[in-house]
């Protein structure tokens, strides 16, 4: 049964509601069903991250031995670089989680 035939059955029957009382509702079936979609969703992206991890282990097991040497090469003159750009990344990161907080001190970024 897929989701959205789930959401319209689960939307379609609405029992009468006494009034007074809080709607007809079986909760736990609501939230076992929930767990079987969310129990699926997440095998479904844990197969798909698996593979893409096996394939990049794998184009690097490959690609490796014959990159290796260019960047043993390079590696001392791109030291400074290397460190440049980190620092550089590190201040970007930092300043985009703390957006929120320096828009409470009038700073917009």
């Amino acid at each position: 049964m897929s989701e959205d035939a789930l959401k319209a059955l689960l939307q379609a029957e609405v029992p009468a509601q006494v009034p007074g009382m809080p709607p007809v509702r079986d909760i736990a079936f609501v939230i076992a069903v929930m767990e079987k979609v969310e129990r699926r969703r997440f095998v479904e992206n844990l197969a798909w991250w698996l593979c893409g991890g096996c394939a990049v282990t794998l184009v690097m097991g490959l690609i490796m031995p014959y990159v290796t040497p260019a960047i043993i090469t390079l590696g001392g003159a791109l030291v400074p670089v290397v460190i440049i750009l980190s620092v550089v990344g590190m201040i970007a990161l930092g300043a985009w989680y703390l957006r929120p907080a320096l828009r409470d001190f009038g700073i917009q970024i």
